[in-house]
């Protein structure tokens, strides 16, 4: 029984695990509470800035494929409407010097 989840129980439950003993339910060495100590390691960090440094590749990544994307349809754009459009043709103008008669006073 983990000493940790029932600290103040622990004492209470001796006489039970002494009958447990006593008709043979479990052994000895197990009729008693115990107590894990854990304690964050090097791993850890290790595993937690890996996990940052690939989210933060990962956002990169994206936002690379949506750019190339977002300019792979730009350029498809911009190439079918050139092809598409048709110029518009330039007016004829002629230029000369002599006046229409009726700007001649």
């Amino acid at each position: 029984m983990s000493k940790y989840i029932i600290n103040a129980y622990c004492k209470n439950l001796a006489g039970i695990f002494a009958q447990m003993v006593y008709y043979g339910v479990i052994k000895k060495e197990d009729a008693q509470c115990f107590r894990v100590n854990t304690s964050i390691t090097d791993g850890f960090f290790i595993l937690a800035a890996a996990a940052v440094l690939l989210a933060l590749l990962n956002t990169f990544v994206l936002k690379a494929v949506r750019q190339y994307d977002r300019d792979k349809d730009q350029q498809e754009y911009e190439s079918t409407a050139t092809a598409t459009t048709t110029a518009i043709p330039r007016p004829g103008t002629k230029f000369t010097t002599a006046l229409p008669s009726h700007f001649i006073l």
